[in-house]
């Protein structure tokens, strides 16, 4: 009986890790392509975002733990708010994200069908930004004649992004929405402009807290994780622009009361995104995704994400 307890036990740990990672690459998580991450924007400029995001994936498990078929369907609601501002000088900006998600995951342990559905609140994430260099703190008439006046420009940022422990978590539960636990992301970026096209580089830390209240009592704890991402993009005539982009990432190996668990981060995306500009306050932006594990444990995933952006200011 108590090998047969361990070897369950030992199961539910690698299923919670390989919903992490499929967490971590949700649209409404960490890990993430997000283009004109670094774009200048106008002081006193408020922005909302409306999003829908559909994901579906298939989760790799140890095959010596006895989980096979593992699918999870999910479809995320997102409401995000921004505000640019000046800050000793430079631009900067506040954003927060709130997430809600409803999906199923489901699989086969030991021959025997298991499903789990889940209508609940996600982890709210804050960020803070600065653009060091090459963004001057403008208004909106002035940051057009900037841009006209610098065809070919490069700015340079940096941000620091929190995930609070805030969604839904229940520890009796091997599969939650929430992760009960806190989350910084720090960032550096470049963006480069040239004419109509853009090219963006950013690198990213995810540094995570411990989650005290794992299953059964148990304290799970991971190490960084290390991640670079991408993007070329296009403007073109009547208010459209395109892009594509690629980022890797790895690290975020997992110990479970100290002790190690032999699974890490090694995942590779890239995405498809256009968008078109409705009028002078409204946008729409949708992007495709895939993610791919590199590793025999992990998550295979495809998603797209419509979103409808509005913003108004000085």
């Amino acid at each position: 009986m108590r090998r047969e307890s361990n070897r369950h036990q030992l199961a539910a740990m690698w299923c919670w890790v390989a919903l992490a990672l499929w967490l971590t690459a949700s649209p409404a998580m960490a890990q993430d392509l997000e283009p004109r991450r670094w774009t200048h924007q106008p002081i006193g400029t408020h922005s909302t975002v409306l999003a829908f995001a559909a994901q579906d994936s298939t989760i790799f498990f140890n095959p010596m733990i006895g989980i096979t078929d593992g699918t999870a369907n999910v479809n995320s609601w997102l409401f995000r708010y921004g505000y640019a501002f000046e800050w000793f000088g430079k631009t900067a900006r506040v954003d927060g994200i709130l997430p809600y998600l409803s999906g199923t995951w489901q699989g086969l342990v030991d021959g025997e069908p298991g499903r789990r559905s889940i209508n609940k609140g996600g982890d709210p994430w804050l960020r803070v930004s600065l653009n060091l260099y090459g963004a001057p703190a403008l208004g909106r008439e002035a940051v057009a004649d900037y841009f006209a006046e610098h065809p070919t420009r490069t700015t340079v940022g940096v941000s620091l992004g929190v995930s609070l422990p805030l969604g839904a978590y229940d520890s009796g539960e091997l599969i939650n929405v929430g992760r009960n636990r806190l989350a910084l992301r720090p960032q550096i970026g470049m963006l480069h402009t040239r004419g109509s096209w853009s090219f963006e580089l950013t690198g990213s830390v995810f540094v995570f807290g411990d989650n005290t209240d794992f299953l059964e009592s148990t304290t799970l704890s991971q190490r960084p994780i290390y991640a670079l991402q991408g993007h070329v993009t296009r403007n073109f005539d009547g208010g459209f622009w395109l892009g594509t982009g690629v980022a890797y990432a790895a690290g975020g190996e997992v110990d479970i009361d100290r002790t190690r668990i032999r699974y890490e981060v090694d995942n590779l995306l890239w995405n498809l995104v256009g968008g078109y500009q409705i009028s002078s306050r409204q946008s729409v932006v949708f992007s495709w995704q895939q993610g791919r594990t590199q590793t025999d444990v992990g998550i295979d995933f495809d998603s797209w994400l419509l979103s409808w952006i509005y913003a108004w200011g000085s």
